[in-house]
């Protein structure tokens, strides 16, 4: 795939399971609607900003039509770009989650189940006075999930303060029954 200010293409070679050459190329453009010059995300499916920074666009191959297809993310959740979309970053884990950074300072995150279709909203505002994200990244780990880091802008004693700050790992709690060996020691 090619993100283009045109819109997204799919490029391969000339016939099925073909390698590109300078002579066999197939080029065909999967919608209009264009790209941001940002960097897409990618799992099974490859998202990207909408030109003009409007919405958050997914794209996937459709069996149905046999080809990739487009799917505007924010069509069931509009606020989410009620500010310009300006950057997209993917914390895979469990479950996976795609980050988008909006104008405003506010970090928008959409819970994914790529292979069951489920995709969910959520906003993060970071706190303090006049506090704004203005830069998002995703670091991996070897032995854990992806950790989210963030660079957040805020007034701290009159003065306007940038700092590096990471989301830290959920909480385990222990399940009860990790905890149960028999009637004589249940909680009533």
């Amino acid at each position: 795939l090619i993100g283009t200010f045109g819109g997204p293409f799919r490029v391969s070679g000339g016939g099925l399971d073909e390698p590109i050459t300078p002579s066999s190329i197939n080029v065909r453009q999967i919608d209009s609607f264009g790209c941001e010059a940002t960097a897409p995300a990618r799992t099974a499916r490859a998202f990207f900003i909408q030109r003009g920074g409007t919405t958050l666009r997914s794209v996937r191959f459709n069996a149905d039509l046999d080809d990739f297809e487009s799917y505007d993310m924010c069509l069931n959740a509009e606020h989410i770009a009620d500010s310009r979309l300006m950057r997209v970053v993917l914390q895979t884990g469990r479950p996976d989650i795609l980050w988008v950074l909006r104008e405003d300072g506010i970090l928008s995150g959409m819970t994914v189940q790529g292979n069951e279709n489920i995709a969910g909203w959520h906003r993060q505002k970071a706190g303090g006075l006049d506090a704004n994200i203005i830069d998002v990244a995703v670091l991996p780990r070897s032995d854990k999930n992806d950790q989210l880091w963030v660079v957040v802008e805020r007034m701290v004693n009159g003065a306007t303060r940038r700092a590096v700050e990471f989301m830290a790992d959920d909480a385990v709690f222990p399940d009860l029954e990790d905890f149960y060996t028999g009637p004589s020691d249940e909680d009533g």
